[in-house]
């Protein structure tokens, strides 16, 4: 007998539709918050900038720009793409 039932009392009928129609209105969610960065980076990055940034680098003063580069986006570039996620 299933339990919460008085005896001679039938059980409330199980409704699967409803079961269903949660799940399809529940947010999806990730399983770890690794899946969510790297999904973030996915949409951020592409293969062009994976590929032309090098080459501009070397082709336009080599390790000096990088200095500046990793000051403004430590300065303003992570912020801001926290700033971002936060709202979304």
């Amino acid at each position: 007998m299933p339990e919460g039932t008085v005896e001679g009392e039938a059980a409330p009928p199980q409704n699967p539709a409803t079961t269903a129609e949660e799940d399809e209105n529940s947010p999806e969610k990730f399983d770890a918050n690794i899946e969510y960065w790297l999904s973030c980076i996915g949409f951020a990055v592409g293969y062009g900038n994976l590929w032309r940034f090098p080459y501009m680098l070397f082709e336009n003063g080599g390790a000096v720009f990088l200095i500046p580069y990793l000051l403004s986006l430590g300065i303003i570039g992570v912020p801001m793409y926290y700033m971002e996620t936060a709202y979304g």
